[in-house]
């Protein structure tokens, strides 16, 4: 009897010193579902209802994985396809609420806080779910991979913190896991190649850093990333085989059919694309264009009908180098503006001021506090590179809003976890005057080109 007694004690004792990571992951828990509950009436359209009918495919075919092609990658297809099997729509809420709880309160402030939480690190944990479902409520309440993809790369990216903290046996878990996920955050968002490659140079650098530079310690990085690339190979195997089956070819890719290259193109046309799903006499497609007249004019001076290659594409750079750096400092700036955060529009005279407002304030604070060194720490920047490249890369082609989530998860992370809070006040108490007036300057050119944009949506104009 006093074993079982002295074992409860432990749980309850370890209950108790986690109480915090626990209080803040069922209030993350509760928030998820509630941003989820506001739309649970609404249609799943165009990508979220080609991701769910994927996944009933899968489903209809008992996972056999020729039931659907590859073009969309295996993995969320797949973690749809069982979650439909066991509960449907309904429990993709509970299940969905249930892992974005999770990778907010627990994964995603790792780089900064250890566990066990204070209180105060639960305020902030929440304080975070909070600005992710204001700022990403459809990724929350859809389902949409770029959240999945996020989770998936995240999840490698502690992987491979661990790998460097810890050694032999631990190492190489570590490492055959983050080939795993890297791999994994791929499939789902093909740009998220980008940012493997990029954790594996990380990671063998800092796997590097600190040893004997000899040929027997190159060998030695050398072997434990390859079995950081056997967990890609193990990963791919399903993709390898659908590939097989409906292109012939054994092959770990996802095929993509020339879409970043024919992002790019689009990206030259315009500065912004939405989906429309509300009434159609308003708008008659559910396509919306934010046309660059800019772009449109460098293309049809170079007589350009589409990128046929990369060639094409550096050549009009080379003939309009200033024009198009503007091009894409204005798609920066368009696909960070939060005007419709639940990323299916529905209508097109919402007030879009307030949530432009939020989200200026929120880019306007990230470069105060990088500029007056006001962060807590600055080593840990170097594990968020892998998230922030594909969202970098992307700039070029078509934005949508939603390709903004690692910016602002970047944001989020060092606001709610790496802010010296004490040290914003001195600063900002020092130049209250000029700090108040750069920030209208700032925000009076940032809403100058969201109200460009807003102007030259292609049916019909728009205001905030």
């Amino acid at each position: 009897m006093s074993i079982y007694y002295n074992h409860l004690k432990k749980v309850f004792n370890k209950v108790k010193e986690n109480r915090y990571v626990i209080f803040a992951w069922i209030i993350c828990y509760i928030i998820m579902l509630a941003t989820e509950w506001i739309y649970r009436n609404e249609k799943w359209v165009y990508d979220a209802y080609n991701y769910w009918t994927r996944g009933s495919l899968l489903k209809e075919g008992q996972f056999w994985l020729g039931s659907i092609d590859g073009f969309r990658g295996y993995i969320f297809p797949l973690f749809l396809g069982v979650i439909n099997s066991i509960g449907g729509v309904q429990l993709w809420y509970i299940i969905n609420a249930l892992f974005v709880a999770t990778f907010v309160a627990i994964f995603l402030p790792q780089i900064y806080i250890e566990k066990p939480y204070q209180k105060s690190d639960c305020i902030k944990v929440v304080f975070s779910g909070v600005l992710l479902a204001l700022f990403e409520t459809g990724l929350i309440a859809y389902p949409l991979s770029d959240l999945f993809a996020v989770e998936l790369l995240w999840l490698a990216t502690l992987l491979m913190k661990k790998a460097i903290e810890n050694n032999k046996i631990k190492r190489y878990m570590c490492i055959l896991g983050t080939g795993i996920f890297c791999y994994l955050a791929y499939n789902v968002r093909t740009i998220y190649l980008f940012a493997s490659v990029i954790m594996f140079v990380m990671l063998g650098i800092k796997l590097f850093s600190g040893r004997a530079k000899k040929f027997k310690t190159i060998c030695v990085i050398s072997g434990e990333l390859l079995i950081g690339v056997l967990g890609t190979l193990l990963a791919a195997i399903p993709q390898i085989i659908m590939n097989y089956i409906n292109l012939g070819k054994l092959y770990i890719g996802v095929p993509t059919n020339g879409l970043m290259l024919n992002q790019v193109y689009w990206g030259m046309e315009l500065q912004r694309y939405d989906t429309y799903v509300g009434k159609a006499e308003t708008h008659t497609n559910p396509q919306m264009f934010f046309l660059d007249p800019s772009g449109i004019q460098i293309l049809e001076e170079l007589n350009l009908q589409g990128f046929n290659s990369w060639l094409d594409w550096a050549k009009a750079f080379a003939a309009h180098p200033i024009d198009m750096i503007i091009i894409y400092v204005r798609h920066f700036i368009n696909f960070i503006f939060p005007c419709w955060p639940q990323m299916y529009v529905k209508n097109l005279n919402s007030s879009k001021w307030i949530m432009g407002l939020l989200g200026a304030t929120l880019l306007f604070v990230m470069i105060y506090i990088f500029l007056e060194k006001c962060l807590n720490n600055y080593t840990g920047f170097t594990y968020y590179v892998p998230l922030l490249i594909p969202a970098l890369l992307i700039i070029p082609g078509a934005v949508e809003y939603r390709f903004s989530l690692p910016f602002y998860l970047f944001a989020i992370c060092q606001i709610c976890f790496n802010t010296n809070y004490k040290k914003i006040k001195i600063t900002f108490s020092a130049s209250k005057t000029k700090i108040i007036f750069l920030y209208l300057i700032f925000i009076s050119l940032v809403f100058a080109i969201w109200s460009n944009m807003l102007g030259n949506e292609s049916a019909s104009s728009l205001l905030f």
